[in-house]
C-alpha cells in the first residue's frame, strides 16, 4: 500500500477559468435603465427649476444694476425698486391681484409675500411712502433696500390667509 502522508501524489489546484464580463444578467441590466431614469427625471427637474427661477435671476441683475446707480435720486431708486419688484409678483401671482396694488396696499402685499426669514420692513415702508416723500439718503440705506428686496425675490411665496 501507499503511504498516506506521500506527498508526491498531490495535484496542483486547478483555478476556475475567468468568467465574462459581458453579457450582463437581465438584473444587471435592469437595474442599470431605472438608474439611468431615474437620473433623467433629476436631470428633467433641476433643468424646469431653473428656467422657472429665470425670472428671479433677471429681477436680481436689475437690482445690482440699481445698486451701481450713483446718481440716482431716493425717490427714483424706490420707484425703480418697486418696479422690479412688481413685474416679478405679476409673473408670481395674478394678475388681477397684484396690477392694481400701489402705496401702503402694495407694501402689505410685499410683506404678507414674504419668506418667513426675511426681513422687508424698510422696503416696505419706503414703498409706502412712495406716493408721498421717500426719505432714503444714504448710500448704506440704498443697500439694505436692495439687500431688503432681493431678500423678497428669492424668498417670495404664496399668499398667507391674512390677506
Amino acid at each position: 500500500m501507499t503511504d498516506p502522508g506521500d506527498l508526491g501524489g498531490l495535484r496542483d489546484l486547478v483555478a476556475p477559468s475567468d468568467f465574462p464580463i459581458l453579457p450582463l444578467a437581465p438584473g444587471v441590466w435592469i437595474a442599470a435603465i431605472a438608474l439611468l431614469a431615474v437620473l433623467a427625471i433629476l436631470a428633467w427637474q433641476i433643468l424646469a427649476r431653473y428656467r422657472a427661477n429665470a425670472y428671479r435671476r433677471a429681477a436680481l441683475r436689475e437690482l445690482n444694476a440699481l445698486q451701481s446707480a450713483a446718481g440716482m435720486a431716493s425717490g427714483e431708486m424706490v420707484e425703480c425698486i418697486s418696479a422690479v419688484l412688481k413685474r416679478v409678483a405679476l409673473v408670481t401671482y395674478a394678475r388681477e391681484e397684484v396690477a392694481s396694488l400701489s402705496g401702503a396696499a402694495w407694501a402689505r402685499f410685499i410683506e404678507r409675500t414674504a419668506g418667513r426669514a426675511t426681513d422687508v420692513s424698510a422696503i416696505s415702508a419706503q414703498i409706502a411712502g412712495v406716493a408721498g416723500t421717500p426719505q432714503v439718503s444714504e448710500s448704506s440705506d440704498r443697500a439694505g433696500l436692495i439687500r431688503q428686496a432681493s431678500a423678497w425675490v428669492r424668498g417670495h411665496g404664496p399668499l398667507t390667509a391674512e390677506g
